[in-house]
């Protein structure tokens, strides 16, 4: 069967955790990693329109901790930096590792100019053992605690690189050093549709006036596709914000004997576009999760309303898998499913029309993304990603990568593009677009562009992501960005 739910349980390991965070952004390599059941932690990859998987997608409205698996004893207050285990800013060397698929940590980059990088790890060294202790046989996360630390103290580290046996002694700095390091810094930024409160990096010169306004720009964004922020999430704008806190408070609460399970459910086909809570003590059944532009979006359904039935089945008693066969079943068509709800002390039906996973308009695909990011050895790209969530038609720089070609000019999150090479950007469909800024070649691109209330002019000339790594000293190897001082061949930029 093409259909699966999606199970995610308070104290579970986590697929995905930043040693040094890049960006709580979703991209093809995490996706892709998910599918094959290996991790990734990667700097300098951003958020893709394409996405693989739908419990990527389902969760997309949840703060990035959560996905990211830093939910563990995570500090009361929200923290401007990332955070692992409770500590806000921890001191960690510089790794961006991942859990490898045979067990045990792997890296898969380093942070430029950060310790582990001025140091001279390369991809694909495996982490034998973290101040003496051996790392075989511990769980991902268990390692992952040996690495970060509350104070600066250094970490001896064993390594396993082929056929050598090498051993570090690293230094730990704030992850806030590293961020400098790299001439950026974290703020906390509402991102639709990934998170309304959602740790983001941008370039460390950027003001608080241009990120105010960006914030803006997010919020309305969100209004306009029917969502507003809850918290650190984005919901549906008709839905209760004290009900979506409650369902928030039971989620978070580790001593909650309530929450049995988040239940995503997951097809590589038809599909409603929710996620739910099975709670106990009493069962209940309730939606918690709604894809923006989804079906069950369009049908009504709020977080908070409880499902009493599907399809006229009682939902009372049934596990996570009997309630995919329900929700999910078949997911080989399009179907009408029937919900079933309490809202309040009112019942009602909704009647959800299921559709194909790349036909549906969720979440990402309703802002129009345009990236000029290298995907694949020997792309040209900027460095930037845009969002052309269009009515009206406005192209607005998202992110801006680190090596890049944009990031060298100075470009920031927030610009509005006005021209590209002459052409004003009014003109100039997405699709367009995309083809302008992915190009085949390094052929210079003049954009005209408006930062707050002045116009401002880039020359930028695309690079390959081997020459942005060799701008900043570094390069790229057969494994990925590293190091110079790292010992594995260059790969030609």
């Amino acid at each position: 069967m093409a259909y699966s739910a999606a199970v995610l349980s308070r104290g579970s390991d986590s697929a995905f955790f930043f040693l040094a965070l890049r960006r709580c952004q979703f991209h093809n390599d995490a996706l892709e990693s998910r599918e094959s059941n290996e991790s990734l932690g990667f700097k300098g990859k951003s958020m893709a329109s394409k996405r693989t998987m739908a419990i990527v997608a389902l969760s997309m409205l949840a703060p990035c901790s959560l996905l990211f698996g830093q939910n563990a004893a995570a500090p009361a207050a929200p923290c401007d930096a990332p955070s692992y285990f409770g500590m806000c800013d921890p001191y960690v060397p510089g790794i961006i590792a991942f859990n490898a698929p045979n067990g045990g940590v792997e890296v898969k980059t380093t942070w430029p100019s950060g310790p582990a990088d001025q140091a001279g790890l390369c991809p694909g060294d495996r982490i034998v053992s973290a101040n003496s202790t051996p790392t075989s046989g511990l769980k991902f996360m268990d390692i992952i605690k040996l690495i970060v630390s509350d104070t600066p103290k250094p970490i001896d580290l064993k390594i396993k690189r082929g056929d050598q046996n090498l051993s570090f002694h690293l230094a730990r700095i704030k992850e806030t050093e590293l961020a400098a390091l790299s001439h950026e810094k974290y703020t906390r930024l509402p991102i639709f549709p990934s998170g309304a409160d959602e740790l983001s990096i941008v370039p460390s010169d950027e003001s608080p006036t241009e990120l105010q306004a960006f914030q803006k720009f997010e919020l309305e964004v969100g209004r306009r596709n029917g969502f507003k922020p809850v918290g650190g999430r984005w919901a549906p704008i008709a839905t209760d914000e004290g009900q979506f806190q409650r369902l928030e408070q039971v989620l978070n609460d580790p001593m909650s004997s309530r929450l049995a399970h988040e239940v995503v459910f997951v097809s590589s086909a038809y599909q409603p576009g929710f996620s739910a809570l099975l709670l106990e003590h009493p069962d209940q059944l309730l939606a918690f999760l709604i894809e923006p532009g989804s079906p069950a979006f369009r049908a009504g359904l709020l977080p908070g309303d409880e499902i009493t039935e599907v399809d006229g089945h009682s939902v009372s008693g049934l596990d996570p898998g009997q309630l995919a066969d329900l929700v999910m079943k078949p997911d080989d068509h399009a179907r009408e499913i029937t919900l079933r709800i309490r809202r309040g002390t009112a019942d009602q039906t909704l009647k959800i029309e299921t559709e194909k996973w790349q036909d549906a308009g969720y979440g990402l695909s309703l802002l129009g993304i345009v990236a000029s990011q290298p995907g694949r050895p020997g792309d040209f790209a900027l460095g930037i990603q845009l969002v052309n969530p269009g009515n009206p038609q406005e192209m607005v720089v998202r992110s801006v990568d680190y090596p890049s070609a944009a990031f060298a000019a100075g470009m920031h999150i927030g610009d509005k593009i006005l021209a590209v090479n002459g052409r004003p950007a009014k003109q100039i469909s997405r699709e367009e677009m995309k083809n302008i800024l992915e190009s085949s070649s390094p052929a210079p691109l003049r954009i005209d562009a408006m930062r707050l209330d002045k116009k401002i002019h880039f020359q930028l000339t695309p690079m390959t992501e081997a020459q942005a790594q060799v701008s900043i000293g570094r390069k790229m190897t057969a494994h990925g960005p590293t190091s110079a001082k790292c010992t594995e061949p260059a790969t030609q930029p």
